[in-house]
């Protein structure tokens, strides 16, 4: 009985927040282990590279304080970021497990709509061998 009158004497004021942030990291979960992946290999370019924080942010028009987030692999990246991330340190994060069996030419502009009729594999053309 004394456990219970001492826990209840010193209980907080107000509730913890404990379930509300245990969810919040659950959430979290499914991309922060793609995030951590690709601050490990981005890490470990830059050091092969002989590439400083500093260095990566001016090639990605950002701050350096913005790079020192996306190593630590707690960042909730877009697809824009990985991107620019995969050309600067020529490395390849998506292309490997997204595989459209089309890329654009450097020099062709991308369609704004993928329903666009003249987009291989728009509304007009199938993927050979697909009826």
């Amino acid at each position: 009985m004394k456990a219970i009158e001492y826990l209840n004497a010193n209980r907080a004021g107000t509730p913890g927040k404990w379930k509300e942030e245990a969810q919040l990291e659950q959430s979290c979960y499914y991309w922060q282990r793609y995030s951590y992946g690709i601050a490990i290999k981005s890490r470990k370019r830059m050091k092969e590279l002989g590439m400083t924080q500093k260095e990566l942010a001016e090639k990605l028009n950002c701050s350096q304080q913005y790079v020192s987030t996306l190593l630590k692999g707690q960042e909730n990246l877009t697809l824009e970021t990985i991107a620019k991330l995969e050309s600067v340190l020529d490395l390849d994060f998506l292309g490997k497990c997204i595989d459209f069996g089309y890329t654009y030419p450097v020099d062709e502009p991308l369609p704004r709509y993928l329903n666009d009729p003249d987009v291989p594999y728009g509304k007009s053309e199938k993927p050979e061998g697909e009826d």
